[in-house]
């Protein structure tokens, strides 16, 4: 932890220098290790073990502040998808599930046409659907 903290501060005070920063009040950290069994990873539940990471920030240098943990089974919400670093996809399948609903909803109450329905289908729901599968956090297929 000593050692992931000065890395942590250290990459704050370069950016800082730089004329960059980042925002530690939308900030977290996870803790991942692997757990081998008969060849296979498996991750590691850190449940048990709460770790603290404090980091001063930009000028203020007389007080630190706390970078939450985050369990790499919990999902964030990134760029407009839900990313989990132990990838679990069950948060990011409800907030589709529930766009299609409040969509299929909207959509039949209002008095359009096919084709409107159509552009509609095509303009607003697909891109909310698809950008999330589209790009996963580390690649854009």
């Amino acid at each position: 932890m000593r050692d992931l903290h000065h890395l942590c501060q250290k990459w704050e005070r370069v950016l800082f220098t730089t004329g960059g920063a980042i925002n530690l009040s939308k900030s977290f950290w996870v803790l991942m290790a692997w757990q081998w069994k008969k060849g296979n990873p498996l991750l590691k539940s850190w449940s048990s073990h709460s770790h603290s990471l404090s980091l001063m920030s930009g000028y203020n240098t007389s007080q630190a502040i706390q970078v939450p943990q985050m369990s790499p089974y919990d999902a964030y919400r990134t760029l407009g998808a839900y990313l989990s670093p132990s990838g679990n996809q069950e948060k990011a399948y409800q907030v589709l599930r529930q766009k299609s609903l409040d969509y299929v909803a909207k959509i039949q109450s209002a008095s359009i046409t096919k084709e409107a329905t159509l552009w509609s289908y095509i303009l607003y729901l697909l891109p909310q659907l698809t950008y999330s599968m589209i790009y996963d956090g580390y690649h854009a297929y």
